[in-house]
Order: C-alpha cells, then structure tokens, then sequence
C-alpha cells in the first residue's frame, strides 16, 4: 500500500497533474481568437500571466520558448498564451497589432487590444483569478504589444514586461502608475539598440511601419508615465540594470540590457533551429516574476472611463444611444474639418455605465477624451452620408 502511495504522489508532482492544460477560444466580433490556458491555481486564487509570442509565433511556440511553465507550477500560478492573427494560417506565422508592427495584423487593423481586454475579463470571469494581480509579458512584437496593453489596459493590468521590444516615439503620455520592466539583448539586431529599421519582421509583402526608437527610449517613456525622477545604472559581466527612482506611488521602471544576448528569451529555448540562442546565465522568467509579484493593481489608479489617442485612433468609453450602451473605435479621417470615421461599435451589456456622455439628435458628447498629454471634453456631430462619421464641433 505504502509502495502504491509513493507512486501516486511521484506520478502527481509532473505538471501535467498539477496543472489543469486548456486550449480554449474566445468569439471577438464573430472571430475565433485561441489562446492555451496553463492552470496550476489548485483552485485557489492567484495571478494571471499572459504571455504573447513573438512576429511569426504561436502560443504554443511561446511555451517551448520561454518556459515560463516553470514559475507557474513553482508559483501556482495562471499562465495564458494567446494566439495572434494570420492571413493564412491557424496556427503559424501569427503576428500582433502593435501599432507599427507587424505584418496582417497590422494592415488588417486587427483590434488585439479588444481581445487582450476580452480575454482577461473572461479568465477573471471563468478561473480563480485575482483581478488585481493580473500580468502581461510578451516577446519581440509580442513585446510591443505589450507596451500597447500598459498604455490601454491601464484599469486591467497590474504591471507589464516587454522583452527583446521597443517603442516607436509616438505613443501618448498619460500620467500614471505603471510598473514596467524591461530586458534586451546588447547584440540584438533585430531591435537593435540603436533602434531603426526592423529586421525579419516584415512576414508578408509589406515591411514593418516605423523604426524602433533606441532600446533606451522605452525606459525614458514610462518613466515619465511613472512620473519617476531620475536613474541608476548598474553593470555586472551579465548585464547593466537602469533603475528608475523618485516614481509615483505604485509606479517603477527597471530596465536590463543583457550582454552577448541576441534576439531570444534568456534563459529560455531558441525558437526556431536558425534563430538567436538564448543565453543561460540570466533567467528572463525568474526577473519577470520577482518583478510583477511585488506590485497589484488598486482600483482606483486608472480611470477605466478614459479613453486615447493612440496611431490614428480614438477609443471612445462607454456611452448611451437611446436605451442601449456601446464603446466605439475611431480612425482620424484627415479631413478639415477634422472628422471621426467610425471603425467599430460594439454593443456593450445591459446596465453598463455611461459616464462619458449620450448620443441624441445626431450629437454625441464625450468626456475625459485623452489626446496626448492633454484631456479633452468633446462635442461631436454624427453625419448621415456614408461612410458614418463625427465631426468635431467643440473639443474643450
């Protein structure tokens, strides 16, 4: 009997019994987005880890790459790894809406925000989730949506990770806490340091939008979304750490530029036989956990009611028409007077706050609009003649 026990509990501490190993899908708008659910809660609630693969990736991919499975098991923790989009395949060649990267996603304008704001509302909904601990990392453009989801998903994201990533100078700065910690390689030459071109990103017959900025300039950015008040940099042989100080209260940047490190996951697998090796000497999975479980999410950091201006668009926070309740997605149109086109209205449930204003007699009023460093009260005329779109009458 004793015999048996023992090797029940042997057989009990692989993770395939300690974890309970999903791949689920999520309906956005009538499209079937998946994503691969590792959950090693036991039922308990814990923290969410959403992980996002890099340009030409797939969640699964980002398992075998990164490894993070082993933190999670360690720490009973939710890992997600959401699948991006591709033109022609399922479950390859996936890429993210970052803004100016990448590939389908990008020229398809697919609304990854929306899904990344779906998904955790759903996991925080269906799983033993603990809403204020939930984390997003991601890997190259995975990276840089990562940095989209700091920017947009402020009221549902308790601190974010973007590896082997960089930013493209445009976003817009709110003023925030956001811890953010950030890890790249000194010899990476697909965002390179020096930031420019992006190199092998270009899956498909477009190249990428924009160039990177500098490696540095995503340290230089949230640190003033963090309101941080100057740095420290530390060398080792392994790496040189930024440290930023003086941020706002619940706020901190760190930033590591890991040496001999290409264009890989350190510590993690190469993700594919002709791709950088990672190195072995830093654990980008134990930095990224230390990092995130020092930090959770308060309620009242980021108003969830503000919507932004982010590369041509403004998201629009719930408002009413008649007895129903929607959240709109705009493009600038580039039209004088400026107008609105109307990219996506989603139907929000019944009961949901309308804070933000109401749509009557062909007005629509918005408020706690956020353009830049700026915040805008707007008044905004519907126009009947297709393609519908809002001018602007006022912006207070």
């Amino acid at each position: 009997m004793r015999a048996c026990w023992l090797a029940w509990l042997l057989l009990c501490a692989s993770p395939a019994c300690l974890a309970a190993l999903t791949d689920e899908t999520l309906d956005i708008d009538g499209t079937s987005r998946r994503f691969l659910v590792h959950d090693y809660s036991q039922g308990k609630p814990t923290s969410l880890v959403i992980l996002l693969h890099g340009g030409g990736g797939s969640g699964q991919n980002m398992v075998e790459q990164t490894g993070f499975d082993r933190v999670a098991q360690r720490e009973g923790l939710i890992a997600v790894y959401p699948y991006g989009s591709s033109a022609l395949f399922s479950n390859q060649l996936l890429t993210w809406n970052a803004g100016h990267c990448c590939a389908h996603a990008l020229r398809e304008k697919v609304d990854d925000v929306q899904f990344l704001r779906s998904l955790i509302d759903h996991l925080i909904a269906t799983r033993n989730v603990d809403p204020t601990r939930v984390y997003v990392t991601g890997l190259s453009n995975g990276g840089m949506m990562t940095h989209r989801v700091g920017i947009a998903l402020a009221d549902k994201v308790a601190a974010i990770a973007p590896v082997i990533s960089s930013v493209f100078g445009d976003e817009p700065e709110r003023y925030y806490a956001m811890p953010v910690l950030l890890i790249n390689g000194s010899d990476d030459v697909r965002v390179k340091v020096e930031g420019g071109d992006l190199e092998g990103f270009g899956i498909g017959p477009e190249p990428a939008d924009l160039p990177t900025r500098p490696v540095a300039a995503q340290g230089d950015y949230w640190a003033r979304v963090n309101g941080c008040k100057a740095f420290t940099d530390t060398s080792t042989p392994l790496y040189t750490l930024r440290s930023w100080s003086g941020c706002r209260v619940g706020g901190a940047v760190q930033s590591y530029l890991v040496n001999d490190q290409g264009h890989a996951w350190p510590g993690g697998t190469q993700g594919r036989s002709n791709a950088d090796k990672p190195v072995t000497t830093v654990d980008a999975n134990e930095l990224i956990w230390a990092f995130f479980k020092q930090f959770q999410r308060h309620a009242d950091a980021v108003a969830a009611a503000d919507s932004y201006y982010y590369v041509g668009e403004l998201h629009v926070p719930a408002f009413s028409a008649g007895s129903t309740a929607y959240r709109a997605r705009l493009d600038l149109s580039g039209v004088v007077p400026i107008e609105f086109a109307v990219q996506r209205l989603t139907p929000l449930p019944a009961g949901t706050a309308t804070a933000s204003g109401s749509y009557d007699n062909g007005i629509l009023r918005l408020t706690s609009v956020v353009v830049g460093s700026a915040r805008y009260n707007a008044t905004l005329l519907v126009l009947p003649q297709p393609p519908l779109r809002l001018r602007v009458l006022e912006l207070l």
